[in-house]
């Protein structure tokens, strides 16, 4: 499928309250689970080490390692969204068993005694940086438009399509844009018809639903993982300093199942389902550098820088409409030409105290500028990055752990809060999350578990396009993390 239809569906929902370039978004936003300590101190973990997950977050904190480490984490993901469209209220839940972390270190003691580095570190490690498992559920009755506005949209795009080609009894796009099979499933559904008094071109359209009071439903199910595999090498320099660099490996798969169904009482064909599958795929690499500073025995602090994410994904997708007038479905799915996300590079400032060896408080503030995103190549993105840099800014987010120690027992707790990625906090609101858990140390091994809980509130569009109300969700999720690290002597 040629690369100007991929453009051509991005460009397309600009104005349906950034449904393509949330599509960006859904890449750019990281929301870690790894272990369970790491989950119950809120991931703030940038100035403390020792830690697989917080390996990932600043790779200096490898070489705070004295002994080698394996450890997996397994969670148990609770998420439930609550919806209002027009009044009427909506609900869904949904309840999933994730790999949240798996991996190893290995440090290398120095025994140079003319040499400056202490130690060396070599560790590997994946952790779950989101989980896309999502199921919401819209209801409610719309006075003002039809997804028959959704069709008509599509096919006056660019001047309008030719009645010719809609009137074909099978269309194949495979030199057309996204658009041309939106107008065809319109048009052949009985949902669009030629706008009235256009007999020259016979290229607009109007839509074929008029009246008002539209019931909608719309329900979508997002399955799918973005997982980084990190490889970090770090070190220890003198007593008081810890540097490292991690080179991270992405691997993305989400899926998309929506189905959309609108019934009028004005005679009007009913839509008993308009059903869209989307399957994105892809990889990436970012790479980050850090550094843990030992400012006294107490007292340290931390900084770490990382890189963009650069993303290369491919999208499939496949729909179909089944109206009270007609079934059409095009029979394929689109296979549209690779394309590349650059996603915004960010910066972690640290700091912990240790106190009477025995707690340990400790802060993170990160800073990360969303209107950095861009699709590429720019030269054929740049309406969708232009509005990327008007609707995104930079946000600020503040983590806060900790934990206590009773001999081999630990308690510790959590609070995370990061700034919504939007000019207009009514698209997307701030996040906030508490987290609590405890651990065990046995002589060999470890176990541990933390529960943590997170909810935002956001604008939901229901389509790219025609039907540009939203409904106000609200999701919450909760999660259940077990640890078990084993420790080599």
């Amino acid at each position: 499928m040629k690369k100007n239809l991929f453009i051509c569906l991005l460009l397309s929902t600009l104005y349906s309250n950034a449904q393509g370039i949330s599509d960006a978004l859904r890449y750019a936003q990281e929301n870690p689970q790894g272990t369970a300590r790491f989950n119950a101190m809120g991931g703030a973990f940038g100035a403390i080490g020792g830690d697989l997950s917080a390996m990932s977050i600043n790779p200096a904190g490898g070489a705070v390692f004295t002994s080698s480490q394996f450890a997996v984490s397994l969670g148990n993901f609770n998420t439930s969204n609550s919806s209002s469209y027009f009044g009427t209220t909506s609900s869904d839940s949904g309840n999933r068993f994730d790999l949240n972390q798996l991996g190893t270190v290995v440090p290398i003691r120095n025994y140079d005694p003319k040499s400056d580095w202490k130690r060396f570190s070599f560790g590997v490690n994946y952790d779950l940086v989101n989980s896309f498992n999502n199921s919401t559920s819209v209801t409610g009755t719309n006075p003002y438009h039809s997804i028959a506005d959704y069709f008509t949209y599509y096919a006056n795009l660019l001047g309008g399509i030719p009645l010719s080609n809609l009137q074909a009894s099978s269309y194949y796009f495979p030199d057309f844009a996204y658009m041309d099979q939106q107008a065809w499933l319109g048009y052949n559904g009985y949902l669009i018809n030629p706008a009235v008094g256009n007999p020259a071109s016979n290229n607009l359209y109007d839509p074929a639903i008029k009246g008002g009071n539209y019931r909608q439903t719309n329900t979508v199910n997002n399955t799918g993982y973005n997982g980084k595999l990190a490889f970090n090498f770090s070190g220890q320099v003198y007593d008081w300093m810890y540097v490292g660099i991690n080179l991270n490996s992405y691997f993305n798969d989400y899926k998309q199942s929506s189905r959309f169904s609108e019934s009028n009482p004005n005679g009007n064909p009913n839509v008993n389902g308009f059903y869209q599958d989307l399957h994105t795929y892809g990889n990436g690499f970012s790479f980050q550098l850090g550094t843990i500073i030992k400012i006294t025995k107490e007292f340290r602090v931390g900084a770490n820088y990382t890189s963009p994410v650069w993303y290369r994904f491919t999208d499939e997708l496949s729909q179909r409409l089944n109206t009270s007038s007609a079934a059409v479905n095009p029979g394929y799915t689109m296979v549209f030409e690779p394309y590349k996300l650059q996603t915004p590079q960010s910066f972690l400032l640290s700091a912990a105290y240790v106190y009477n060896k025995q707690g340990i408080i400790s802060v993170d503030y990160g800073v990360k500028e969303y209107s950095d995103m861009r699709f590429k190549p720019k030269n054929q993105f740049s309406d969708v990055n232009s509005a990327m840099d008007k609707q995104f800014t930079t946000s600020n987010s503040f983590r806060v752990g900790w934990e206590h120690k009773i001999k081999h027992l630990s308690v510790r707790a959590g609070y995370r809060w990061e700034q919504s990625p939007y000019i207009d906090k009514s698209v997307m609101g701030d996040l906030t999350g508490y987290s609590t858990g405890f651990g065990y140390h046995f002589q060999d091994y470890k176990i541990d578990v933390a529960y943590s809980y997170t909810q935002q509130d956001y604008q939901l569009s229901l389509l790219s396009a025609g039907v540009t109300e939203t409904a106000l969700t609200k999701v919450k999720n909760n999660a259940v993390t077990a640890t078990f690290t084993y420790i080599f002597r």
